[in-house]
């Protein structure tokens, strides 16, 4: 509505061919990558999907992977495919960014994957550094259904996927440079969830999230809590650092913010219901060091597969684990070690209202409310 060019690139996550919610349906001018959440897992899939109308592709398209197909999905003869998805996502995406000019706004959303639970890339030069470096390794034997081949080098495997996703950043921002447009392009980098044992992935040995506690599909901080790195030259300042607490709802009105919309509404919400369609607060202030930045009073989390709930307010932290509240005070307590529920009771009955004042009940995604 205000202008913009709009390209994803990589796991979108939002809805499989055919459905409401496709990127050609969701205000994405052009998109590459992953519809499907099975292939989403693997690094050399059966296909990708595109989404480009100048290109003649005026819905998604399925496109196939010729070269991985003669090849089965698991065992060793996997590893002979040669069409390796997150290198093909990422040149569509800097094939993308090399077409936007100075003067025409744009919004790009690259998802990469890397490193997901698949420990699998090319034998190129980068994974055979770390195997150097790494030469007593672990081996990953896989695990009876999982959809993740095994393993060998799994620690020279995950180191490689991060620095292979580090040059790819590195390309994006020489890009931007080098196309004159860096100085006034925000560029943020941020990831999903915590780290993850899938696959063979040990983050014990990589230092998991360093002081916090708990991994991807907990309530814990480190499930949820992620890094979120914002640059703007002349924007934001750099080096600087901020302990306000935002989630990814609030990336919305942000940007609206940052772009001058004042009505985030517009013809999106039910003006009958509410005059607020979103649930985010703009975190512009703290991004442009300027005041007046509002807070949330409380963040919210659940998670059906650990029956896990998590809810934020202040430094205090409540994880309920299976119907049972755990209160932990942040501020002298960030690994989560201390439930001092018992000797806040009160604090404890104030976040079990707004626990079940949050939860919408739904027949596949259940938790156990306190």
């Amino acid at each position: 509505d205000n202008g913009y060019t709009t390209g994803m690139f990589g796991k979108w996550a939002g809805g499989y061919e055919g459905s409401v919610s496709t990127p050609d349906k969701r205000g994405i001018d052009e998109f590459y990558g992953y519809i499907c959440q099975f292939q989403a897992h693997l690094y050399y899939p059966n296909f990708l999907n595109r989404y480009n109308p100048a290109k003649g592709d005026t819905t998604v398209v399925r496109v196939t992977m010729e070269d991985n197909i003669p090849y089965p999905m698991y065992g060793d003869d996997y590893f002979k495919r040669t069409q390796y998805s997150a290198d093909m996502i990422h040149q569509e995406a800097m094939d993308w960014l090399d077409r936007q000019e100075e003067g025409r706004p744009f919004f790009g959303i690259f998802t990469y994957t890397l490193p997901h639970a698949e420990l699998a890339q090319p034998r190129d030069s980068i994974l055979l550094d770390y195997h150097r470096r790494f030469f007593e390794d672990k081996t990953w034997g896989g695990q009876e259904g999982s959809r993740y081949n095994p393993s060998v080098h799994t620690h020279a495997q995950f180191a490689g996927m991060i620095t292979r996703l580090d040059h790819y950043v590195g390309e994006v921002l020489a890009k931007l440079k080098e196309k004159g447009l860096d100085d006034n392009t925000l560029v943020i980098f941020t990831s999903d969830n915590g780290p993850h044992e899938e696959g063979g992935a040990d983050p014990e040995f990589f230092g998991r999230d360093g002081q916090l506690r708990g991994l991807k599909r907990q309530c814990y901080e480190g499930g949820i809590r992620v890094p979120f790195i914002a640059r703007w030259p002349g924007k934001i300042q750099a080096g600087s650092v901020t302990d306000h607490q935002c989630a990814f709802y609030d990336i919305m009105p942000t940007f609206c913010d940052l772009i001058g919309v004042d009505n985030y509404v517009g013809k999106y919400a039910n003006k009958e219901k509410s005059t607020d369609y979103f649930d985010g607060i703009s975190f512009a202030p703290t991004l442009m060091g300027t005041e007046g930045q509002q807070a949330h009073e409380y963040l919210y989390w659940e998670f059906d597969e650990t029956d896990q709930i998590g809810l934020r307010m202040g430094d205090w932290k409540m994880v309920v684990k299976k119907g049972v509240p755990h209160l932990y005070d942040l501020a002298t307590d960030i690994h989560e070690d201390n439930d001092v529920a018992a000797q806040h009771p009160d604090i404890v009955a104030r976040m079990t209202e707004i626990i079940r004042a949050q939860h919408t009940p739904n027949p596949h995604f259940s938790v156990t409310i306190p």
